[in-house]
């Protein structure tokens, strides 16, 4: 009854970058169905939130509107729940109290949209790994996690393991990578970060001949909120993760960054992007002024104290 899903716009791109203002366009749309689904306690599809679940209304006449679907599995969560086998969201997506076999709450979903962001950006996933690759991947762009959580994980055993440090205790340490017959390592990768800031360094204006050099200026600053948004969903620390209505005042979202003269041709096609998704069309015929569009976007989602300080 939809359109197509992203996982298949992105194979008809080539699975090129996609722009950062058409990602703010989809994850605007997600942020407000968790959030939603947070005031109902409920965790959709077994927390199974990937871009194949993520569906298309009608991109050529409404680009990136988009609607979450696939709750034949979802569930009713109370505060705090417990793995249960078999593991729950899909692997490239899968949060850390999932993998390490943590209590987990609804924000694990916020940690699926984080790894969805960063995967638009890249046309890649973020973190493509299988078996113990998902820690290590996770581990090499934001360190090994605390002790205490190891030490009351179910599941640390299969990726870390004791070892003695250089005062000759015992700590944690990353299993050692499993590796081919000729001591290879099946690396699957795109791109390699040592932290998630080098998401800022990936720049798609380059191929882009449409930006002139004031929208590259613009765009570099849009990319480093929207980097800035994906690091607080990818706390490790479940309880550390922002929440979708703290994320929908985020500066990313309600493109406060952007709204000065010296942005005003890239912020003006975000924001109306931005409002095509969103609002439904006006019967009336007018053109709507950039004023009426912010309103509308701003009222839609309670967030005028942001833009009207």
């Amino acid at each position: 009854m939809l359109e197509k899903n992203l996982y298949k716009l992105q194979m008809e791109n080539g699975f090129r970058p996609l722009p950062v203002r058409n990602i703010r366009t989809i994850t605007c749309q997600m942020l407000t169905a968790l959030d939603k689904l947070r005031k109902l306690s409920i965790i959709p599809d077994g927390a199974d939130l990937k871009l194949e679940n993520i569906m298309t209304v009608n991109q050529q006449r409404f680009p990136f509107r988009v609607k979450l679907i696939d709750f034949g599995s979802s569930s009713i969560f109370s505060d705090v729940r417990f793995v249960k086998e078999p593991y729950i969201q899909s692997r490239f997506y899968r949060a850390p109290e999932i993998l390490l076999g943590l209590p987990f709450c609804e924000k694990l979903d916020m940690w699926s949209l984080g790894c969805v962001m960063a995967e638009l950006y890249l046309g890649w996933p973020l973190y493509p790994g299988v078996n113990e690759l998902e820690v290590r991947y996770i581990c090499e762009t934001q360190g090994l996690p605390h002790s205490h959580l190891l030490n009351m994980a179910t599941k640390t055993n299969l990726f870390f393991q004791l070892a003695k440090d250089q005062h000759c205790a015992l700590a944690w340490e990353l299993r050692p990578s499993v590796q081919g017959p000729n001591g290879e390592i099946n690396e699957r990768r795109k791109y390699i970060f040592s932290s998630l800031d080098q998401l800022c360094n990936i720049n798609i204006t380059k191929d882009n001949k449409t930006f002139c050099s004031q929208d590259e200026a613009a765009e570099i600053t849009d990319r480093q909120h929207m980097v800035e948004l994906i690091k607080r969903m990818l706390a490790f620390i479940s309880h550390q993760r922002i929440n979708p209505a703290a994320s929908l005042r985020h500066s990313f979202i309600t493109l406060t960054h952007l709204d000065s003269p010296d942005t005003q041709s890239y912020y003006d096609p975000s924001l109306q992007e931005l409002q095509k998704a969103l609002i439904q069309t006006p019967s009336t015929g007018h053109r709507m002024k950039k004023s009426d569009l912010k309103a509308e976007v701003v009222i839609h989602y309670g967030i005028h104290k942001l833009l009207y300080r």
